[in-house]
């Protein structure tokens, strides 16, 4: 993490992630931008230091940029201006703002595109609270960046993101693999948030199956939609035809979460997850609906694994979701170690 200390506030870049090259839409970062529009812009543009990785290969979206995941502290009036990036007409572009929301205050996001000698706004954000989103097209191949601001003289942490995607991925998932819907957890929450913004919540296995299933099937069981979507029922379980997809998923999800078979993890609220993101396969093992934890490639992290000390069930042990790669089985339980 670099800090740099501006005149009016403070901009602490995390790297998290970063740009690839995905099919169905072109895009090109640059370190300097075409106007620099006073001395603080200057400064964050040299400091910039955007990693290249391979793109994003879960499912079937290839993001094809993602920017940093900004922290931003701003004091009032003040705004942030990230580097710009070329984006070709048609992309899906979103930008998300989380504020932290127990410290008052308020802050916005707008995408600004660059029409040849200023920068001018392209869309601002929706939503009220804590959370804002811009979820847009690009109607003509250009420069575009996104800029923070606020309206409040209470200077919180501010998480945002810059994804740029082809127009194809649908969705809009955030704590993709932790308990409940989105970052928001069961009703009894099992997601709690950070200082920084951040969300720790529960992860179970059964949880990285459903949301897994239900980025392919949106009107799954118990998938946000109409539960309408029928499947061929595992082959080799109990479950019988007609089947409502992801049914098993949620039934395992739900198993784990009554058995306290969970971890918890440190989740991003603005990290976006597309449709379709796969981070565990379901599989049929001696008649028990179980998965296979998919591997982290490019900028997807991959299934969430469980540390050690975890409680899981036997089968989802045995199929390597323990971290260490090992474990002590207690019955129909095992423990990571």
């Amino acid at each position: 993490m670099s800090v740099m200390k501006l005149r009016s506030y403070v901009v602490a870049l995390t790297f998290t992630s970063a740009m690839g090259v995905g099919a169905g839409c072109d895009v090109e970062e640059s370190e300097e931008r075409p106007l620099v529009e006073s001395e603080d812009e200057a400064d964050v543009a040299d400091d910039a230091d955007d990693a290249l990785e391979p793109r994003y290969l879960a499912g079937d979206c290839a993001i094809a940029y993602r920017s940093p995941g900004y922290l931003i502290t701003v004091s009032s009036g003040s705004t942030y201006s990230s580097p710009w990036v070329q984006v070709s007409a048609g992309s899906r572009m979103v930008a998300r703002l989380h504020r932290r929301s127990f410290s008052g205050g308020s802050a916005d996001i707008r995408i600004q595109r660059w029409n040849g000698s200023s920068w001018v706004n392209y869309l601002s954000s929706s939503g009220s609270g804590a959370r804002k989103l811009v979820d847009t097209k690009a109607s003509n191949a250009g420069q575009y960046r996104i800029q923070i601001y606020t309206s409040s003289a209470v200077g919180v942490p501010t998480r945002a993101i810059f994804d740029v995607v082809p127009a194809t991925c649908t969705g809009l998932d955030t704590c993709f693999g932790a308990s409940g819907k989105n970052c928001e957890g069961f009703p009894n929450g099992s997601c709690s948030e950070q200082n920084d913004g951040q969300y720790r919540c529960d992860i179970t296995v059964g949880a990285n199956m459903h949301d897994s299933c239900c980025s392919a099937n949106q009107n799954g069981s118990n998938c946000g939609g109409n539960g309408s979507a029928i499947c061929p029922a595992p082959a080799g379980s109990s479950y019988k035809n007609p089947y409502t997809c992801c049914q098993a998923e949620w039934d395992h999800a739900v198993g784990d979460a009554a058995a306290f078979r969970l971890h918890k993890f440190l989740l991003d609220p603005v990290k976006t997850g597309y449709r379709r993101t796969t981070l565990a396969t379901t599989v049929v093992v001696g008649g028990k609906v179980t998965a296979k934890p998919l591997p982290a490639s490019g900028a997807n992290p991959g299934a969430i694994k469980a540390p050690a000390g975890t409680k899981l069930w036997l089968p989802d042990a045995q199929q390597g979701w323990c971290a260490s790669g090992s474990f002590t089985s207690n019955g129909s339980d095992a423990t990571c170690n």
